[in-house]
């Protein structure tokens, strides 16, 4: 995920100063309206995909291998079953008979409680692995980083913090200039935390730091949508693309939520057998782990 993170960035900037550039030139001005903004966020993350997977390695990618690793585990099946269902339901039920603590939503409702509940033990469940034997400290200090941090994003429904975050920047004018500068910089800690996490893991347990680089690909997707929804409707909640970034945001907790119950199954089971946490791969299956 670190790859296409940094072809996204060099190709993000190479097609912005391109446009920005030719724009200028050509018309006198910059266009900063909805379908520039949708340009610029989608076509630099598509050459991204196809340039990362153009490239990757036989055999190295198994997308599948932290939700069939997840599945095995019969508590996590169950949650997942409950995730699945109600953002199925919050999306398939019409407009007109969907209940109103139903809509897809990172602030209220039940699926906003249902994210807060897998951020909240996503961290803990990071928290517990911590407690086990086998990581160095650079890896403990990216693991617990990211736990403080689901902590703070799981107390939204209680507090409202990150909703209010761009009133705490009265200084910075014009008003969506401080919207962007907010969330811009939020994305990028989250960005930040996520990939030194997922290296951390990878130490241990390659389906869970697969699982945090689905997080955070997630999540990137739920930022995209979010800016696109603020560009195109700010002041309707309800509006597709916000009601999009909720649920990609809520599918990344999940990611995140199957990442942490990994890492502490793998590490148990490394205890058990008195070896080290992070296995080879059997002969013939790259990058999975034995099950």
């Amino acid at each position: 995920m670190r790859r296409v993170v940094n072809l996204w960035l060099a190709l993000l900037a190479a097609y912005w100063l391109t446009r920005a550039a030719a724009s200028s030139l050509l018309f006198g001005r910059v266009d900063h309206g909805y379908p520039a903004l949708v340009d610029l966020l989608a076509i630099p993350a598509l050459q991204a995909l196809a340039l990362a997977w153009a490239t990757r390695q036989t055999g190295a990618v198994r997308l599948a291998l932290p939700w069939r690793e997840g599945w095995r585990l019969w508590p996590l099946r169950g949650l997942l079953a409950v995730d699945v269902s109600v953002i199925a339901a919050a999306w398939l039920l019409p407009a007109a008979s969907r209940p109103s603590w139903l809509a897809p939503s990172f602030r209220a409702g039940l699926p906003g409680w249902l994210a807060a509940v897998k951020l909240a033990g996503a961290a803990a469940l990071l928290a517990a692995a911590l407690r086990r034997q086998g990581f160095r400290t650079r890896d403990r200090l990216a693991v617990a980083a990211l736990a403080a941090a689901l902590l703070a994003l799981a107390a939204e429904p209680w507090l409202g913090w990150l909703a209010g975050l761009p009133s705490r920047l009265d200084m910075v004018t014009p008003a969506p200039l401080r919207w962007y500068a907010a969330y811009g910089a939020l994305t990028a800690l989250a960005v930040l935390l996520a990939l030194q996490a997922a290296e951390a893991l990878r130490r241990h347990s390659q389906a869970a730091a697969m699982a945090c680089d689905w997080a955070l690909g997630l999540l990137l997707a739920a930022a995209g949508c979010a800016a696109l929804g603020f560009v195109r409707q700010p002041a309707t909640a309800a509006a597709p693309w916000w009601r999009a970034a909720a649920t990609l945001g809520s599918l990344s907790a999940t990611a995140l939520l199957v990442g942490a119950s990994l890492t502490v199954a793998a590490g148990g089971r490394a205890m058990a057998a008195g070896t080290p946490a992070a296995s080879r791969a059997p002969a013939g299956e790259p990058g999975e782990e034995p099950a």
